[in-house]
């Protein structure tokens, strides 16, 4: 099993939040601000795919924005998606 993040992240929070993202193998968390593109567009996932190396229909992707979740389904993407609202 692979695990990796695909976070829309500004530097300023990307520091903050590095003690999460450095329990990660690093090769697998895709930061928007160290890849240049934002979720929902197709070339955020692109790269998290690339990075990860699996196939659109091998990957579960989960986020708490329907934006982004709807990004994941586009046809040309074809992940599982779904829709998780934070508590």
């Amino acid at each position: 099993m692979v695990l990796g993040i695909l976070s829309d992240v500004n530097p300023i929070h990307k520091e903050m939040l590095s003690s999460i993202y450095n329990q990660f193998d690093k090769s697998k968390v895709l930061l928007s601000c160290d890849i240049g593109v934002r979720k929902p567009a197709k070339g955020a996932y692109a790269k998290a795919l690339e990075a990860m190396k699996l196939e659109a229909n091998e990957v579960v992707f989960i986020d708490d924005a329907q934006d982004n979740v709807d990004g994941a389904d586009r046809k040309s993407t074809r992940l599982n998606s779904s829709h998780e609202s934070p508590s």
